[in-house]
């Protein structure tokens, strides 16, 4: 028993320490975080009263008309831009958050801010791997670009405008009619060779039978693909009377 005391009482102290070393380790972490924060909280402070007196001087200063910041965390930048509204500047910040260097912050004097098309023209330009000195060209250039753009713009309004213009002035074609169908035709074929004229493909409807032979199908059907000479037109209109001459005198024989 006294053996078996023993082990018990060994174990229970070990448990003991590991957990008192535990609450340490987690006092210690607390600790050290709280000390982390509040030095942020001290460098930011120092940080913007620094930003506040920058600000000021480059207000006076009436040779200079941007500022330009180095890429800062985004709790930097919105105390950044809070103190130029302060001091009535422009602030705009370049660049892309994931990217290296990061993004750059400039204050700009308000009578001397780049206007909308400016902006656009510098962020298109600003990202990976741009340094402190490719954004003074980039903002240098920025103004005569942003013309060049907006002049290109217009030129192809232009040019579109014209285009429509010219579409609508354009009188287009009429669609081929068709022929209406005529009641004194007495059969498919006299009403097919009116229409040889026509682009258009009809399927007659007529109540009359068909009486033509095979080899006057093939004869219609031939006339109709090439062009028709007078004497053609002619006899034609001659074999069309005389079809319903025949035709009437059928419909006078089965009327008897």
């Amino acid at each position: 028993m006294d053996l078996l005391d023993s082990i018990l009482t060994s174990m229970d102290k070990t448990a003991t320490q590991r957990a008192a070393a535990s609450s340490k380790q987690e006092r210690e972490e607390r600790a050290r975080l709280q000390r982390q924060k509040k030095a942020e909280q001290e460098a930011l402070v120092k940080w913007r009263a620094q930003t506040e007196d920058q600000m000021q001087r480059f207000t006076e200063d009436e040779a200079r008309k941007k500022l330009i910041f180095p890429p800062l965390p985004k709790h930097y930048r919105q105390v950044l831009h809070e103190i130029a509204e302060s001091h009535e500047l422009a602030s705009h910040s370049f660049g892309k958050e994931e990217e290296l260097p990061g993004r750059y912050s400039v204050v700009f004097k308000k009578d001397v801010a780049p206007s909308p098309d400016e902006i656009s023209v510098i962020a298109s330009q600003v990202g990976e791997g741009t340094t402190e000195i490719d954004l003074e060209q980039i903002l240098e250039n920025s103004k005569a670009e942003a013309e060049e753009r907006k002049a290109e713009l217009e030129r192809k309004k232009v040019e579109l405008a014209k285009r429509k213009s010219a579409a609508k002035d354009t009188p287009t074609s009429p669609l081929p009619s068709a022929a209406s169908p005529q009641k004194n035709y007495r059969d498919a074929g006299a009403y097919a060779r009116v229409l040889q004229g026509s682009n258009s493909l009809f399927v007659l409807n007529t109540q009359k039978r068909d009486r033509r032979t095979i080899e006057e199908i093939q004869k219609d059907m031939k006339t109709i693909k090439r062009p028709r000479t007078e004497g053609e037109e002619g006899d034609e209109r001659e074999e069309a009377k005389d079809e319903e001459e025949h035709q009437d005198r059928e419909d006078g024989a089965g009327d008897e």
